[in-house]
């Protein structure tokens, strides 16, 4: 999880969606991994916010896991 915020701070967005996925994969609720990247907003900005969440929706998509129940 502190990967994904300090990836989506750096809107290193390649590398953001592969440890997404792994996050997700070890057992990562997916709300509490979106309340991060909103978290992001203090030290990155809303831009970084935004597109963390672009690549967490496409991860979810892929993964037929969107939206979120």
């Amino acid at each position: 999880m502190a990967a994904c915020a300090m990836l989506a701070a750096l809107r290193a967005t390649v590398e953001l969606k592969l440890h997404v996925n792994a996050a997700l994969n070890i057992g990562c609720d997916p709300r509490k991994l979106a309340e991060i990247f909103f978290q992001v907003a203090t030290y990155a900005g809303m831009p970084a916010v935004n597109e963390a969440l672009e690549v967490y929706r496409e991860v979810l998509k892929e993964r037929g896991e969107w939206p979120i129940k």
